[in-house]
């Protein structure tokens, strides 16, 4: 799930002290509540997500393309594009997410453990994995990973959509439990 922090009205009383020495949780203020987010701004920053990934995975294609390497361009534009998602596991948000102050949390509001972000990203990034060893110059291989793929991202893209009902959590939301 993804949530964003929202002041808290003035008349609320003041949250818990922490322990001496502990940090306090990833995204957390200390006056502030956690909300759920709905699909636009999920939506939104989905999308400076993807035009950022867009980049990274581009720019090797071409490069390669040009010295008529592209499967080894595919390949390490690839690899950017994972290596960009993994700020979902390594900081439980992405830069479209920080940009929001939106943080990838527990259903419950606490910080997601590292095992259910590693899971979630793996599940969000499976077609992007898939694609990656398609574009290794195997023949057949490559088509049939590719199909793979793209199913995978349909049912993705399709539980992404489960955003639309009133808990709004997604389909790896629901599964991952975040």
């Amino acid at each position: 799930m993804d949530t964003a922090t929202q002041s808290t009205p003035p008349s609320a009383p003041p949250p818990p002290a922490q322990p001496a020495g502990a940090a306090p949780p990833l995204n957390y203020a200390p006056t502030a509540e956690r909300v759920r987010i709905g699909f636009l701004m999920r939506f939104v920053a989905f999308v400076i997500d993807a035009i950022i990934a867009t980049v990274l995975a581009r720019v090797p294609m071409v490069i390669f393309g040009i010295l008529h390497l592209a499967w080894l361009g595919a390949i390490i534009g690839g690899v950017l594009a994972l290596a960009y998602y993994s700020l979902e596991v390594l900081k439980a948000r992405s830069l479209g997410k920080m940009l929001f102050q939106y943080t990838i949390t527990a259903q419950d509001g606490s910080p997601a453990t590292r095992d259910q972000l590693l899971k979630r990203y793996l599940y969000k990034q499976l077609p992007q994995i898939l694609l990656i060893v398609a574009a290794l110059p195997i023949p057949l291989v490559g088509l049939l990973l590719s199909i793979l793929a793209g199913l995978i991202s349909l049912v993705i893209a399709i539980g992404c959509l489960f955003v639309l009902q009133p808990e709004h959590l997604a389909l790896h939301d629901k599964l991952f439990k975040t």
